[in-house]
């Protein structure tokens, strides 16, 4: 090596060190990964600092990092692709929300205030940057959309590894977290699981800060394009679910009745997927009767969690489920009601949002908690992360699921998880609460989507159902790793799940290893005792600091310059 090729190395070896320290800092869980990457190319330097890195014995940028960085921006500058909402529309919200937007519609269109489609191109709030490089492209992108948040998605982990001798991370990382936002970097290269996490990203940082995002091609175009064009297709999705004004605050009503008494069991994570007994998830699909046989059969020697209105399905049916999980917070009394009349629902374990309503709770005898992390209980409880399901939103069976993740499921069936119809009509099983003479039944389902059926013929699927769907999919990809999936359902096929009927199934199965498991599981609940909910529920100090909030977003949307750029988002996340 020469003398100026040396002093190049040396030079960036420093760097390194500061850049490494710098992510320690801010981003641990980066700096964890980097202490110990072995990266299997080399960095090089050419005699004037020129530097590259080389794999296989080619150079990777062949000496044109910079000019490639530049030569990116500069096309992201004539063909920029950028997320977009579309502008506000009264109907879609709430009874409060509407009246609110209608007023504040009809007043900007008397003052000529229009709307347009995302926050300006220079003022972003988050930023999309697929590929590192050597860091080249980073500083010119930052300069022409001063973001927040930064997320950077690279499969090649040497990249950044090689980054950090040339490119002063611990600049970027401490602007950032200076101004309120961060830096976030992505290992993942399936483009389901990284719009997964972008989704993720945005709706627990800002969902608000979504319009105008900019989404930066840098490399890895095989894998980069079909993830910009899923979160293209999906960018509502980052928005939907997150609540109305009326449906928070019942959800903050209904956690205060049920947990106001104490003390009460929360649901806790595993760690680890240590349940080796199956755990049969079941649906309300109308393919559920021709299974209900073979779980009564298998009842004493697998995990069974009813989903939503199935659980009456499997009483009426002889089979009582070990577990039996709900996600909303209306529409459930009805049909627990009508099956208290005919059913001893003490002995089920009911795994309940703490904002269910509170009127169903006196019906069960062991009750077990969990939060929803997008609701108000989440944060007022003390953003309690292990004491949630990781991806239980949109649906119940969402829920079902994710709770037997949580639970360290190793294996996991489907049955009546159909996500549709085959277009007769049928959605539910027979004995489902929705044929009973006490039923309330809430909007109906068009069934408009064809969608892959697990085993043959023609499917289709609701809007809501192919959103669940969705995340079923992501959620297999996201924390599927080391367990074994099985739909036995006749409905929709379930990426990442073996389709197999009921009938060709041989358990590896035994009534002493389930009772094993369940006690397993039951050990690891925790308790949130009374004094634990008054030091929470603490009224002075949560009025003071409603008003307080209050005060401040009044202050912060009075004044006239608050919405000329993503300053007023930052404040409003503080």
């Amino acid at each position: 090596m020469t003398d100026s090729r040396a002093l190049y190395a040396s030079q960036a070896k420093v760097l390194f060190e500061k850049n490494l320290r710098s992510f320690e800092q801010y981003n641990f869980e980066i700096y964890k990964i980097l202490v110990t990457h072995q990266p299997k190319s080399t960095l090089v330097f050419d005699a004037d600092g020129t530097p590259d890195i080389v794999c296989d014995g080619s150079r990777e940028f062949s000496g044109r990092a910079a000019a490639i960085a530049a030569e990116k921006i500069e096309k992201f500058d004539e063909f920029p692709t950028h997320l977009a909402i579309a502008k506000p529309e009264p109907g879609l919200l709430d009874r409060y929300g509407n009246l609110l937007l209608k007023n504040i519609l009809d007043q900007a269109k008397s003052e000529n205030i229009q709307f347009t489609n995302g926050l300006p191109k220079t003022d972003a709030f988050f930023l999309l940057s697929f590929g590192i490089g050597l860091g080249h492209h980073i500083d010119a992108l930052i300069r022409k959309t001063s973001p927040v948040f930064v997320m950077f998605i690279d499969p090649n982990i040497d990249h950044l590894h090689h980054s950090l001798h040339v490119y002063p991370w611990h600049e970027l990382l401490s602007q950032q977290a200076r101004i309120g936002g961060a830096v976030i970097i992505n290992f993942d290269h399936d483009p389901h699981i990284v719009t997964a996490q972008i989704q993720k990203v945005i709706r627990n940082y800002c969902p608000s800060g979504l319009d105008g995002t900019p989404c930066f091609v840098y490399s890895d175009m095989e894998n980069s394009k079909p993830a910009v064009e899923n979160i293209q297709r999906n960018a509502g999705t980052i928005l939907a679910g997150l609540g109305f004004l009326f449906d928070n605050a019942l959800m903050l009503k209904n956690s205060y009745l049920n947990l106001r008494e104490g003390p009460n069991n929360f649901f806790q994570r595993a760690e680890t997927a240590d349940i080796e007994t199956p755990v049969f998830i079941v649906g309300a699909g109308a393919s559920l009767d021709s299974d209900i046989e073979f779980l009564r059969t298998h009842a004493n020697k697998a995990i069974i969690i009813s989903t939503g209105s199935a659980i009456r399905s499997l009483l009426v049916n002889g089979i009582t489920p070990d577990f039996h999980i709900e996600l909303e917070n209306i529409h459930v009394y009805s049909s627990i009601l009508e099956l208290s009349g005919s059913f001893d629902l003490s002995s089920i374990c009911s795994v309940f949002p703490t904002a269910i309503e509170h009127h169903i709770t006196p019906f069960f005898a062991d009750i077990l908690y969990y939060y929803r992390d997008t609701t108000p209980a989440f944060p007022l409880f003390g953003n309690m992360t292990k004491n949630s399901l990781s991806m239980p939103d949109p649906l119940v069976v969402n829920a079902s699921f994710s709770f037997a993740i949580d639970l360290g499921a190793k294996h996991i069936f489907f049955f009546g998880t159909d996500f549709g119809s085959r277009g007769n009509g049928l959605d539910h099983a027979k004995d489902n609460v929705l044929f009973t003479d006490t039923a309330i039944v809430g909007y109906v389902r068009e069934f408009g989507h064809p969608v892959a059926a697990n085993f043959s013929g023609q499917f289709y699927a609701s809007d809501d159902f192919l959103w669940g769907l969705k995340v079923i999919r992501e959620t297999i990809l996201m924390l599927g790793k080391g367990r074994n999936f099985y739909n036995c359902s006749d409905g929709a096929k379930i990426d990442g799940a073996i389709p197999v009927k009921s009938n060709t199934l041989q358990l590896n199965a035994f009534p002493h290893l389930k009772k094993r498991d369940l006690n397993r599981i039951r050990k690891r609940h925790k308790v949130m005792t009374r004094t634990r909910f008054e030091k929470c529920w603490d009224e002075e100090k949560l009025r003071s600091e409603i008003n307080d909030i209050a005060d401040k977003l009044v202050a912060l949307l009075g004044q006239s310059d608050a919405f000329k750029n993503n300053e007023y988002l930052i404040r409003y996340m503080q």
